[in-house]
């Protein structure tokens, strides 16, 4: 039997997991150039170690965080030749 705590999580996780952050994507898309969206994806595995390290006390190993910082370059360097050519 679900709970009111599970169906509130449900709920938690209809509304911001699925609404909202469709709303924001589809919006983005439109403002920003394909470049610019396309890097952004590699966000989300980079959020969920920022959660999971902060709420849940995770961590990584030094291939691990080699690779976070290797994809934070990377989305820096996009939009910053984005940026140059709006510009």
């Amino acid at each position: 039997s679900l709970s009111p705590a599970n169906i509130g999580g449900y709920l938690y996780l209809c509304l911001f997991g699925a609404v909202l952050a469709y709303v924001l994507f589809f919006r983005g898309i439109a403002k920003l150039s394909p470049a610019a969206v396309s890097s952004l994806g590699l966000l989300s595995p980079v959020s969920a170690f920022v959660l999971g390290w902060l709420l849940l006390g995770q961590g990584m190993d030094a291939k691990s965080l080699a690779g976070f910082a290797l994809v934070l370059v990377s989305i820096f360097g996009v939009q910053r030749a984005v940026m140059k050519k709006v510009v």
